[in-house]
């Protein structure tokens, strides 16, 4: 099957097809693995992140909108 215009066909449309996996124990190890690469990442990342937080002033300051 051809189609008839070819160029109609957006690029960042995704194809409509299977997953390349075999099974789903498959993708969970691999799922797995990619979440177990991230993590050291994070754990890196979280602390000054938290820090950078804690800077944000809170708006919920008591008394500020009429209640104790």
């Amino acid at each position: 099957m051809t189609l008839r215009n070819p160029e109609s066909i957006h690029p960042w449309t995704l194809p409509n097809r299977k997953s390349s996996y075999r099974n789903s124990e498959e993708e969970r190890a691999d799922r797995q693995t990619a979440v177990e690469a991230q993590l050291p990442v994070w754990r890196a990342l979280l602390p000054g992140l938290m820090e950078k937080f804690s800077r944000i002033a809170d708006p919920d300051v008591r008394g500020a909108f009429g209640t104790n």
